[in-house]
């Protein structure tokens, strides 16, 4: 069959740009590329690791050397029926430029700083923001829209709830934490019960004197999601891999923006809140360490919660609303 969507992805990876808008990108692109008369590609400023992860999945990019989400090449944009664009970088005057194209504008948005006046479609995965105002043509919000990895599908069939915590996974993500956190985490988890295996993502912390595993950055992190009991993160996106998978986990927040997050979802019965990390407080941190690993009864109900909240058919209703011909 004739490609006759073909769909170009405008987001970075780089150290101004974190991992996450490209994670999301690539999440959709790949759900995307398995119908039948779709293509896609990316269009942003890469590093080594996203462009390695671009040719491993054999799809077509771009690498541009703009930083600043300034470039704009319309005969590029011509050549495709579809914009993705996820960036905190943008601003109306990009977001509007898009909306002149003659192609079918998405934008994957999280704080509702801009309007999106004639932008097609908006897409927000974050919960309890039906309040929030946009101007585009359609919006979609919240679980039913979670932008998944396609391996995490089979987690989420496999994964069987266990009374005991036997292994724990500790992964903050990019944000830059101090290592005595991350001593305290072992600390406190080994107090609650010194035969657990606890892995970390990140990198190694000689100081650490108890036995545990490093593991450097990956994204098949499902390899890791599949042995673990339990998700010690750092409030971005993984609090939602997590509950789509239906794996307890406990989140701290490094912003002020997941920290509201995070809010949200410990009240709706989804996450253990461990709080904003600048402003931390050790007793009200083990308390809730010592909760998450040992009432089971809680981590149960944390899991049924996510369960209904979050949908296997998450991806199927986005591309509901995005127009392939």
């Amino acid at each position: 069959m004739k490609n006759t969507n073909n769909i170009l992805f405008r987001c970075d990876q780089n150290q101004i740009s974190g991992f996450g808008h490209f994670s999301r990108c690539l999440n959709l692109a790949r759900h995307l590329s398995f119908i039948d008369g779709v293509t896609v590609s990316f269009l942003g400023n890469y590093e080594a690791f996203s462009l390695q992860l671009l040719k491993q999945y054999k799809i077509d990019y771009r690498n541009i050397l703009s930083t600043d989400f300034s470039f704009f090449d319309t005969s590029f944009y011509n050549h495709f029926t579809h914009l993705v664009v996820d960036s905190y970088l943008i601003n109306e005057q990009y977001i509007q430029k898009t909306t002149k194209l003659d192609l079918f504008t998405i934008f994957i948005d999280d704080t509702n700083i801009y309007n999106y006046r004639d932008v097609n479609l908006v897409i927000n995965i974050r919960l309890a923001v039906e309040h929030f105002k946009y101007g585009s043509k359609k919006v979609i919000t919240g679980a039913p829209y979670f932008i998944f990895k396609p391996e995490f599908l089979d987690i989420r069939k496999q994964k069987i709830e266990k009374q005991k915590i036997e292994r724990i996974l500790i992964f903050i993500g990019g944000a830059v934490v101090e290592d005595s956190l991350i001593i305290k985490l072992v600390d406190t988890i080994f107090e609650i019960n010194n035969k657990l295996t606890i892995d970390i993502i990140g990198k190694e912390i000689t100081s650490i004197n108890k036995i545990v595993n490093f593991h450097p950055p990956t994204f098949d992190i499902e390899k890791l999601y599949k042995k673990t009991d339990l998700v010690i993160n750092g409030g971005g996106l993984t609090k939602y891999e997590c509950c789509f998978m239906g794996i307890p986990s406990a989140s701290f927040a490094t912003t002020l923006l997941q920290h509201e997050d995070s809010n949200i979802l410990e009240n709706i019965g989804l996450i253990c809140n461990l709080g904003l990390i600048s402003s931390l407080k050790e007793d009200a941190l083990e308390t809730q360490i010592h909760l998450i690993i040992s009432n089971s009864n809680y981590r149960k109900q944390l899991v049924k919660k996510c369960k209904q909240t979050f949908t296997e058919k998450s991806i199927k209703n986005i591309i509901n609303y995005i127009n392939l011909k």
